[in-house]
């Protein structure tokens, strides 16, 4: 039988008035994630545009989506032409949704070393929220602090530093 009737409260986040604006200008670069002093399920997210779509530079938790979503619009990019998450370490407030953009398409590019925590560490053992494992789809060869690799996304060249840590 039914075991839940209560309808749980849902909304958007709010559209934003003015266009989202880069970090730096002449810089495509836009913060979509976080936007005020909470952290732990948010984080910061970063949106590289590019003419062949865009790159999130991590994810955040889960919790965050609507609002990520909402400021990847404001920066001009349709949510749904995000190709590559690029993610920079598996704590849980940057990578909690990654499955949920992986879900939408893009391709989940990380240390290889990556792949433990974000298949079962975080999944399992997070602090922040919802999770579910998620492979890494183009593991960079990433072991040790000071391992270098270079990779193009959307036609962008972009060359990773492995650095322990935050």
């Amino acid at each position: 039988g039914v075991r839940w009737k209560a309808a749980l409260p849902a909304a958007d986040a709010p559209r934003l008035k003015e266009p989202l604006k880069p970090v730096f200008e002449e810089v495509p670069v836009y913060s979509v994630g976080r936007v005020g002093p909470e952290h732990a399920y948010v984080g910061d997210t970063w949106l590289i545009k590019t003419y062949q779509g865009g790159i999130l530079v991590d994810t955040g938790g889960t919790s965050g989506i609507p609002l990520t979503l909402e400021r990847v619009r404001a920066a001009g990019l349709d949510p749904g032409d995000i190709r590559y998450v690029l993610l920079s370490h598996t704590h849980g407030d940057h990578l909690n949704a990654v499955y949920l953009w992986r879900a939408r398409g893009a391709e989940v590019v990380a240390p290889a070393s990556a792949a433990f925590g974000a298949t079962w560490v975080v999944p399992q053992w997070n602090g922040y929220g919802v999770s579910a494992p998620c492979p890494i789809d183009r593991p960079l060869p990433l072991r040790r602090a000071g391992d270098e690799a270079e990779t193009t996304l959307c036609g962008v060249r972009v060359k990773a530093i492995f650095a322990p840590g935050h």
